[in-house]
């Protein structure tokens, strides 16, 4: 397998017990009294079909985004315990400048499944009283959908093209009013006041789990940093419920490896609102801000164990630089063609001659790969055995990191360059 991965360095900068933590319990509705079986969790391209759900997901995201930003379950508040601005939600308060969302920590996975089920129960909440305004002919539908809805996840290896729903800045829905084209929530947000400058400053494949969990977690292998659930999110967080998919994909890895334990212990590579960069992580370590009493089996703040953004800045100052990674699968691309020899004896001197990358910033204008000199790409190969059964996941050999492909290209990783 052949990898392109992209890293660069940014300066950015450090607030310094528990608060009145909200009660975090999931959607305990919509279950099968006779049965026990829970709502179906669709995949976007799907969901986006489905009727009522979809027109209450769309107003319940329109109305947590309108909702008071003071709030602590409006959507100001709850997505900025994933990332800025950096401060205390309910109460739950830190040390550091920084969110409580800890990257390069094998708490990664495990953090995000509280946290989305906050964040599901907040829009959940929004579509019962939604619901509960249609006109009488279609109260009682909208409701059955209200009661049984769940937020979507997105499969991007079903299709990565972003969905169209997302990039449309208006949307048509069945609202209580009839047919009406409403702000899109998916395409953008909308802050009631604008926040400060100082709030928002300018910006796997192991069965062992530390591997899985995090881009900082490094084994004998080198696959620390490759292949791993972190790196998903990173690339693709957006408002289409990756955080969903995040939590989706742990749990069938926990599936696939259902003998794999959660015992790994990791220095925090960054740290968080409420941990020092630095600090010994495993899974007795809380999660804050999610609460003790409410979350199940939590005698306290919950630990990763009872469970089975952006935090990319650091703690040591505003001149000390956080790393971000990035990778790109080049082996569809090769295959597609007519390469069928993957080896590094065939693709390293291809690469080399071929190889070539662009950068543009997020309004599609072409930038000067020379103005980011901290970017750094480089190509990473490893050997793969393929898996032999359905619930299996391929076995990945050491990466190795060819250095000869980028040297002496601009953005590229040279010779004398480290790879950390």
């Amino acid at each position: 397998m052949i990898v392109i991965r992209l890293a660069c360095s940014i300066g950015i900068a450090v607030l310094a017990v528990l608060g009145n933590a909200w009660t975090i319990r999931g959607i305990q509705a919509g279950v099968n009294a006779y049965t026990g079986e829970r709502p179906l969790r669709l995949e976007f391209s799907t969901f986006k079909n489905s009727g009522p759900a979809f027109d209450l997901y769309i107003q319940a995201l329109l109305r947590s985004q309108q909702a008071d930003q003071k709030n602590i379950l409006s959507y100001f508040e709850v997505a900025g315990i994933h990332g800025v601005p950096f401060r205390a939600w309910d109460g739950v308060t830190g040390k550091n400048v920084a969110a409580y969302c800890p990257h390069g920590s094998v708490l990664f996975p495990t953090w995000h499944r509280p946290y989305m089920a906050l964040y599901e129960e907040v829009i959940w909440l929004n579509a019962q009283w939604i619901a509960a305004r249609y006109p009488a002919p279609q109260r009682a539908q909208y409701r059955a959908a209200a009661r049984t809805l769940r937020i979507p996840f997105w499969d991007w290896s079903l299709d990565a093209t972003m969905p169209p729903e997302v990039s449309q800045r208006t949307i048509y829905i069945n609202a209580p009013e009839g047919t009406v084209n409403v702000p899109n929530p998916l395409y953008s947000h909308t802050f009631h006041p604008l926040p400060s400058e100082d709030e928002f400053p300018p910006i796997g494949s192991s069965p062992d789990y530390g591997p899985f969990s995090n881009t900082r977690y490094d084994d004998a292998r080198g696959l620390g940093r490759y292949n791993n659930i972190e790196n998903i999110h990173n690339v693709l967080l957006g408002p289409v419920a990756i955080g969903r998919n995040t939590d989706r994909l742990f749990a069938l890895w926990q599936a696939v490896y259902p003998e794999s334990n959660f015992t790994t212990s990791q220095a925090s590579a960054f740290g968080t609102l409420t941990t020092d960069a630095g600090q010994i992580e495993d899974i007795n370590t809380r999660s804050a801000p999610i609460d003790p009493s409410t979350w199940s089996f939590a005698p306290n703040l919950v630990a990763s164990h009872s469970v089975l953004d952006t935090s990319m800045l650091n703690t040591a100052g505003a001149d000390t630089p956080a790393k971000l990674y990035g990778q790109v699968p080049l082996n569809p691309a090769l295959l597609a063609a007519g390469h069928t020899d993957l080896s590094s004896s065939k693709m390293v001197p291809l690469l080399k001659s071929q190889l070539n990358w662009r950068l543009q910033n997020t309004d599609d204008a072409p930038m000067d790969v020379g103005k980011l000199p901290s970017l750094k790409i480089h190509v990473v190969g490893q050997d793969i055995k393929p898996r032999v059964l359905a619930d299996e996941f391929p076995e990945y050999g050491t990466a190795r990191v060819y250095k000869e492909v980028t040297n002496g290209k601009a953005g590229g990783l040279q010779d004398e360059d480290d790879v950390k």
